[in-house]
């Protein structure tokens, strides 16, 4: 019988995609008190048998005496380990946290508002309550999609998922796309339109304690304006494990007073491989994102952790071709004026990892990290002075405009000719480029010419800012 109670209680931890079917490990635990009970009868004989073996005139009792105090041992033990389980730890603040009742919450009500198709409503919640194995159980095979309310026929109630905050990234918006559920994200609401829905109901455990974990359903006004989630700068960057970074964003582009209530937001958005065979031997496993702020040369700022809490490339597929990945870095009070960056990457999760180490999960070109989101720190720079140069204003794909520029001779070798370019970052870029200069005879010929980057090697354009 104990060997079919574990056989029900965890066949469904093996057989299983991946959900919240660990708990019921938990459950699996109670009838292990069968082997206590088994030895406590082992003993009961022995020493029964023992004192019998003496001929002692007490000896048609001793058999009932240790029942009895066996029983009573049992009782015991039996009433107050209910008391514990049932009232004590019951009552314990962290329970539910420890048991993710949020999550469930979440998953709960998602599939009940989607419900079966047609269904006219959708849920909106952010990525801490859609990216869980809880929900990826809720609700199946969810396809990911670009398209918006507007563009799901039928979609007229937009039901607002939330623990009394909403999270500094975007919005997962789950609806019912025929028979099968679909998500798209979207830009965050602003606050108005948070403050503009009508509160539903608070949905909790019906047991639920005071400092339990509690969700807050609410209806979105008519008319919310709803945007999908655009990538502002994107990447193609694929790792050794076959994930990769498909691009990312950055909020602001300076911070004038770091390291007092200002902080930089930095979102990548990553993407699972498509099948396991893209996946490398040693690449396999745990993994987390580390997030490094460099400033001046050295990592002054870190900002490490699963993708979401998705540890496994396994995690980061199921359902979820495609995860927003937030992360807010508060840079040194202390810091002086200056240029700094993000430096991105995976490494191998195991005790004692460090991102720094050679844990690291390299990229497909050999590299073991991405340097990106250049910001800047503190005072701004001092203008630069162009006097003398010839203004251009010339634009490239709208990313570099090239100011002025000047040429001078040396008289002491006629023969040189000295260019100096002025440019300006108008954009982020995500790739590095040089520029050319090319000196013509009257016939349009070249005859002498010059290819560098614009900001030397110590300045790649990856690495320039608005």
């Amino acid at each position: 019988m104990v060997l079919l109670w574990f056989t029900i209680m965890l066949a469904t931890t093996v057989l299983s995609t991946e959900a919240p079917h660990y708990l019921r490990g938990a459950g699996a635990l109670p009838p292990t008190a069968v082997f206590y009970a088994m030895g406590a009868g082992i003993i009961a004989d022995g020493v029964a048998r023992a004192l019998s073996s003496r001929q002692s005139a007490a000896g048609p009792v001793v058999e009932p005496v240790i029942a009895t105090v066996l029983l009573l041992v049992l009782l015991v033990s039996g009433l107050w380990t209910a008391v514990d389980y049932f009232s004590n730890w019951a009552r314990l603040p962290g329970l539910g946290r420890a048991f993710d009742l949020d999550l469930q919450l979440a998953a709960d009500d998602t599939a009940r508002t989607i419900g079966v198709a047609p269904s006219s409503s959708a849920a909106l919640m952010d990525a801490g309550l859609f990216l869980t194995p809880q929900m990826a159980f809720a609700l199946g095979n969810v396809t990911a999609s670009t398209a918006q309310t507007a563009a799901s026929p039928g979609v007229t109630d937009l039901r607002l998922l939330h623990d009394g905050s909403i999270g500094p990234g975007g919005l997962a918006l789950v609806w019912r796309n025929g028979a099968q559920p679909a998500s798209t994200w979207l830009e965050p609401l602003s606050n108005s339109d948070v403050l503009a829905a009508a509160p539903v109901e608070t949905l909790k455990s019906p047991l639920s304690q005071p400092e339990w974990p509690q969700l807050e359903a609410a209806r979105l006004a008519p008319g919310t304006e709803l945007n999908a989630r655009q990538v502002q700068y994107a990447t193609d960057v694929t790792f050794a494990n076959g994930v990769r970074l498909l691009g990312y964003s950055v909020q602001p582009d300076t911070l004038q007073n770091p390291g007092e209530s200002e902080a930089l937001r930095l979102t990548l958005f990553w993407e699972a491989p498509a099948t396991d065979s893209q996946v490398s031997d040693d690449a396999q496993g745990d993994f987390d994102a580390f997030v490094h702020l460099n400033a001046g040369g050295a990592v002054v700022q870190t900002d490490n952790g699963p993708i979401n809490g998705l540890g496994l490339v396994s995690q980061l597929a199921a359902g979820h071709p495609v995860v927003e990945d937030v992360h807010v870095l508060v840079p040194p009070s202390d810091f002086q004026s200056g240029k700094a960056y993000f430096e991105v990457g995976l490494y191998h999760y195991s005790p004692g990892a460090d991102s720094q180490s050679n844990d690291r999960i390299p990229l497909v070109d050999g590299s073991d990290r991405i340097d990106l989101g250049a910001v800047w720190l503190g005072a701004p720079p001092a203008p630069v002075d162009l006097a003398g140069m010839q203004p251009l204003e010339v634009q490239f794909d709208e990313r570099f405009e090239l100011m002025a520029a000047s040429a001078t001779t040396d008289p002491a070798n006629p023969q040189a000719l000295t260019v100096d370019l002025a440019w300006r970052g108008l954009d982020r870029s995500v790739a590095d480029y040089s520029f050319f200069v090319h000196v013509l005879d009257e016939e349009g010929q070249t005859v002498a010419q010059h290819d560098a980057p614009p900001g030397g090697l110590q300045d790649p354009t990856h690495l320039w800012f608005p």
